[in-house]
């Protein structure tokens, strides 16, 4: 089953993009009130899931500042600044790099690779940009 448009965009009277997708919406009872496409199949979100687990983690207690929490609900690109942030969040939590469950992973800018690879380093999981 191909999804339906959900949203298509306009710009100047043309229909600029259509979005497809599924959906479904929720009634407090647990009953489904709208659904559109095929909202049981199997996706990985990846990273769309991120805001979520942050605010799973301020609910389970976790004292994140605005950086923080912007670091723990998005990607990053795996600068210094990127992994201190990383251990403040890890520390808050009582966990260590070792911890993480995400793969090794290099910066993304290639300049900050260089710098990284020169003095001695490599991939790790503090640099994935999943790792906040």
């Amino acid at each position: 089953m191909i999804n339906p448009v959900l949203v298509e965009v306009e710009r100047s009277g043309f229909v600029e993009s259509r979005h497809r997708g599924a959906a479904i919406g929720i009634a407090a009872d647990g009953g489904v009130t709208v659904r559109a496409g095929e909202p049981e199949a199997v996706i990985f979100p990846r990273s769309a899931n991120k805001p979520m687990q942050a605010v799973a983690m301020l609910r389970s207690g976790l004292d994140l500042d605005d950086e923080l929490l912007a670091l723990a609900a998005g990607s990053h690109s795996g600068e210094d600044f990127h992994v201190e942030g990383t251990e403040k969040i890890l520390a808050g939590a009582g966990l260590v790099a070792g911890d993480l469950r995400c793969p090794a992973g290099w910066p993304i800018d290639p300049e900050v690779q260089q710098e990284v690879a020169r003095v001695g380093g490599g991939p790790s999981r503090m640099r994935m940009n999943c790792s906040g």
